[in-house]
């Protein structure tokens, strides 16, 4: 059985760890209030946005350079995309239509959504 007099390893341990955690948050809190801290903080964050912008503009060149389209096109190709759908449905609407039968054109409701089906 084990001696309860022992000392216990693992509590010095977690003194240790404790003193070294509430140093830690000290020397922290005492590094965010300085203004040094904070202009550093907003110098970083400008170059992330400028090497994210730099970035973006030499692979538009790589794109460019093999003949790719970049994502500001890629989405215009899909908003054209989207509009030719939606006219070609009306225009398919306006195709049925005509070719109903004047019973049927009187039996369906005059909405401004084409009939589906």
């Amino acid at each position: 059985m084990a001696d309860p007099n022992a000392p216990d390893p693992a509590a010095a341990i977690r003194e240790m760890l404790g003193e070294w955690q509430k140093l830690s948050n000290d020397v922290a809190t005492e590094a965010l209030r300085s203004a040094e801290f904070g202009r550093a903080i907003d110098q970083a964050g400008a170059l992330s946005i400028a090497a994210q912008q730099t970035y973006g503009e030499a692979i538009g060149r790589v794109l460019t350079g093999m003949n790719l389209p970049n994502r500001a096109e890629i989405l215009e190709i899909g908003a054209r995309i989207t509009a030719i759908d939606a006219r070609l449905e009306r225009i398919e609407a306006l195709l049925l239509g005509m070719n109903a039968t004047p019973a049927v054109r009187a039996a369906t409701p005059r909405t401004r959504r084409p009939p589906v089906g």
